[in-house]
Order: structure tokens, then sequence, then C-alpha cells
């Protein structure tokens, strides 16, 4: 379309709203990718290792699954366009791309709690693997609960997105509720087991430089 208004002497500009979701996209890699050079900062200064920070970000990219399915679903027509017809792509506005980023912020402080108790009870004198398995015990009930009153504070928000001003915060509320059950399930299963492979990944390290020495 654009070659032909070009060689006839016109020009096309897009405008509206899928402008402004261009615009704010670019926006929030931008922010985006200083936020988490700055999370990952704060995160090895609270936990005192590089390497501990990292692994609360393990488990982010598999956190998105659950915003993924739930804007999938939510969009008219894309789940039956899936098994034939034309395919209809999601839609994803602006506020369903502020919920990522608030599922994201949500999957971090879930692992922070985890691995700073795991270091607590390290420092105890627990040993890796049960201050791992103890540190998930106590902290399993927490996560839970705060996880469950975010949901349940969603759903009228879901409720209501046909309502006026439902198109703002319906969005918004629907990435957030996928992504809250699928982080939630997911910290507590990913963060225990990479934080074990790590720990035995540092013993046998510490074994090596001991063997060379």
């Amino acid at each position: 379309m654009d070659p032909v208004m070009n060689a006839m002497g016109c020009t096309v500009d897009y405008d509206g709203t899928i402008k402004a979701r261009e615009s704010a996209s670019q926006r929030l890699y931008v922010l985006g990718a200083i936020v988490m050079v700055l999370i990952v900062l704060l995160l090895s200064s609270a936990l005192g290792s590089v390497r501990r920070a990292m692994l609360t970000l393990v488990n982010i990219p598999l956190c998105l699954v659950g915003g993924i399915v739930a804007v999938f679903l939510a969009s008219p027509g894309t789940l039956s366009s899936l098994f034939g017809g034309t395919y209809i792509p999601p839609i994803l506005s602006v506020a369903s791309i502020v919920g990522f980023v608030t599922v994201i912020g949500f999957a971090i402080r879930s692992g922070l709690i985890l691995l700073n108790r795991y270091r607590a009870l390290e420092h105890q004198g627990m040993e890796p693997a049960e201050a791992i398995r103890e540190g998930s015990l106590e902290r399993v009930v927490p996560i839970i609960m705060t996880s469950l009153t975010t949901v349940l504070g969603l759903l009228p928000l879901i409720w209501a997105i046909d309502q006026p001003g439902g198109e703002l915060l319906g969005p918004l509320a629907i990435v957030q509720f996928g992504g809250l059950v699928t982080a939630t399930i997911l910290n507590l299963l990913i963060i225990p087991a990479t934080a074990k492979l790590f720990s035995r990944w540092i013993a046998s390290r510490r074994k090596e430089l001991k063997a060379t020495s």
C-alpha cells in the first residue's frame, strides 16, 4: 500500500491507537532495559551475590506464560482461528504491556523473598539443601496468600471489561490475572530447584579448587 501511495506522490502516516501503542512500546523497551540493570544491581546488593541475583531472573520468561495465554483466551476469535480459517492475532494494548511489567515485578519479589530466607537459614548453620527445603516451606503460605488476594482483587476488573472504562483496566487485569497464577506456581517450583542446582555447582567448584590447591 505504501509504495503505491509514494508513487502517486502521497505519504501515509498512521495515527491513533496504533501509533500510541508503538511509541509506548518503544519507551517501555528502553525503560525496561534500564530498570532490569538497576534491578540486578539492587538484588546483588540485597543477596550479596550477582549469581544469586540472576537466580531471581531465571523464571521471568516462564512466568509470562500465564499472561500470554490469558491474552490469547481473552482476544475474540483468536483461539478459534487457530483451528481453522484466517488467523486472528490477539489484541495487545498498552495496558496489556504494563500488565506484563507488573507480573515481572511480582515474580522478582517472590523470588527475592525465597532467596533471602535461604540465605538467612544458611547463615544460621543449615546445609544449603536443608535451607532450601525449610525456607520454601516457611514462605509458601505468605506467597500464596499474597497472590490469592491480588487475583481476587482483579476479578471485578475482568468482569467489568465491557463496562465504560473497562477497555483500559480490563486488559491490564487479564494479563495480571494469568501472569500471577503462573508466576506463583513457577516461583515455588523453579526458584527452589534452581537454587539447589546452584548450590551443588558451588559445592563442586569448591571441591575442584581445594583439589587443585
